[in-house]
């Protein structure tokens, strides 16, 4: 199950990456009255690793990757950061982001995502935490 998650997610890295002007939209739903419709990440603002703001803005033309993390998690955390680490450096890219985000605030410091992003060795420009 793992390895068959992991090539949807190459695929579609791949073609993700194709040359046009404008990324393709890979999802859509159907709302309410019957209409397809894209799905749509609304505005926002976060504090990265480096404590400098980071928009929806930053994602622009970007192709993202996101996940959810925790610094001291034993169990999926560590594999998770090794797959992420090995996207980043299998596919270096201008347009490559990898978001990771934390719900636990109170124990991580700027400071700490800092230096957990470091010990990633994902270059700063890929890789907001």
């Amino acid at each position: 199950m793992k390895i068959k998650a992991f090539n949807i997610l190459l695929m579609t890295l791949f073609v993700s990456c194709s040359p046009k002007k404008e990324l393709p939209i890979l999802s859509n739903y159907i709302d309410d009255n019957g209409i397809k419709k894209n799905y749509i990440i609304d505005d926002f603002q976060f504090t990265n690793q480096l404590g400098k703001k980071f928009t929806a803005e930053n994602t622009k033309n970007k192709i993202h990757l996101a996940n959810f993390f925790f610094t001291s998690c034993p169990s999926i955390c560590p594999p998770m950061r090794e797959k992420l680490i090995d996207i980043a450096t299998t596919f270096k890219k201008d347009n490559l982001l990898i978001l990771s985000f934390t719900i636990d605030l109170k124990h991580y410091s700027i400071a700490v995502l800092n230096s957990y992003s470091e010990a990633t060795s994902i270059p700063k420009e890929n890789g907001y935490f």
